[in-house]
């Protein structure tokens, strides 16, 4: 998910720009945060857009500069991720998450730019309550999988989903559902 302010107006957007539902919490602190600006919430600190400036090919340690100055003091529910300069600050951090049995780190070069990269679009469906047919986000298709047809029925493994947007996250395609019609109530 991806965070737009355009004069004043805040929105949830997916990367082809198309608008997607928000955490509440989310959306009551993002106006807090001054000017035009993209950010890029899932990609641990990476601010695309500022003031009309795009960062995409600036250095890591350019955007976590200005990201830092981007956002006000004492938002909760949107920050930067902790950054670690020194091979000491890196080892010890680790050590501490692994004690903890955290889900893992990112490793980034300071002086990497940003880089979108998408293998193939068509590999990618949207995903419908069977009952409602409203949209809740979008499922990649496996490479050794068959792209279902419009319309057919399909099991998908998410982490979570929030009330608030009815979208789920980190979706995962497990495959066609045989034992269930498209057209049954």
């Amino acid at each position: 998910m991806l965070l737009q302010c355009q004069n004043g107006q805040v929105k949830a957007i997916n990367r082809k720009g198309i608008t997607v539902g928000m955490p509440a919490l989310i959306a009551a602190q993002a106006p807090q945060i001054p000017g035009n600006w993209i950010l890029d919430g899932e990609s641990m600190g990476n601010d695309l857009l500022a003031n009309g400036e795009n960062l995409h090919g600036k250095p890591l340690c350019e955007r976590l500069h200005l990201l830092g100055k981007l956002l006000p003091a004492g938002l909760s529910n949107i920050r930067t991720v902790p950054t670690y300069y020194s091979t000491r600050h890196k080892r010890k951090t680790l050590t501490l998450l692994k004690k903890c049995q955290a889900e893992g780190v990112v490793l980034k070069r300071l002086d990497a730019s940003f880089l979108v990269y998408t293998a193939n679009d068509q590999r990618s469906v949207a995903i419908s309550l069977h009952d409602t047919k409203k949209h809740h986000g979008n499922v990649t298709i496996p490479a050794n999988h068959k792209i279902p047809a419009t319309g057919t029925v399909i099991e998908v493994r998410y982490l979570y989903a929030f009330s608030e947007s009815e979208v789920v996250f980190q979706p995962v395609y497990l495959g066609p559902r045989t034992d269930i019609h498209p057209d049954e109530p």
